[in-house]
């Protein structure tokens, strides 16, 4: 694989000081100039690589597809034979990860304006829909004899649990809260060996 071209490069630190604008300030709290000031550029040249702020705010959503499939890759991508379903859930409800802690409130900021921007909206479903299915991909290679649909079901109340303990984690809520949501997810999927 060649090097990125100076164009993405430069996208992707304009996006990336983007990201962490916004998890501090939030959106409305963040100008171009922020956001230039953060990249360390000027603000002309910011615009020149990713438009307007609402550009910017789309490449944002399909950055954090990337980092989040990253992440995957890292963490999930290779889990051990012997019970890998368990090790799903220390990723889904193990403490949020300092190096993703940015990224978790900028998707905030984002899945708040994605209600209003169809567009946004769509990218935003897209990245979800895709970590729904790797979670789907993990409980049928566990539990070979489920049905698809009730891995699917299961997968579906796994993402929920998890994004909401992530809420309520970024929130400051008692550690606690995620052991309790652990285990609610440990029973979903129970269930499975059932079937």
């Amino acid at each position: 694989m060649g090097r990125p071209r100076m164009d993405e490069v430069r996208e992707r630190e304009i996006v990336d000081a983007f990201l962490r604008c916004i998890s501090e300030r939030g959106l409305e709290g963040t100008t171009l100039d922020d956001v230039s000031r953060a990249a360390g550029l000027r603000r002309g040249t910011v615009r020149h690589f990713v438009g307007n702020r609402r550009d910017l705010t789309h490449l944002a959503a399909k950055r954090l597809m990337e980092i989040y499939e990253e992440q995957y890759e890292i963490r999930i991508a290779n889990l051990p034979e012997a019970n890998p379903a368990a090790t799903l859930l220390d990723y889904l409800f193990g403490a949020l990860p300092e190096e993703l802690a940015d990224e978790a409130r900028a998707t905030e900021v984002l899945l708040g304006l994605a209600a209003e921007d169809g567009e946004l909206r769509e990218e935003l479903r897209k990245m979800y829909d895709q970590y729904e299915q790797r979670v789907i991909d993990v409980l049928s290679g566990a539990f070979p004899k489920a049905s698809p649909d009730r891995c699917t079901e299961i997968a579906y109340g796994l993402v929920c649990l998890a994004e909401q303990n992530e809420r309520f984690q970024l929130m400051g809520l008692p550690g606690d809260r995620s052991g309790r949501a652990r285990a609610a997810a440990e029973v979903l999927v129970s269930s499975l060996q059932d079937d």
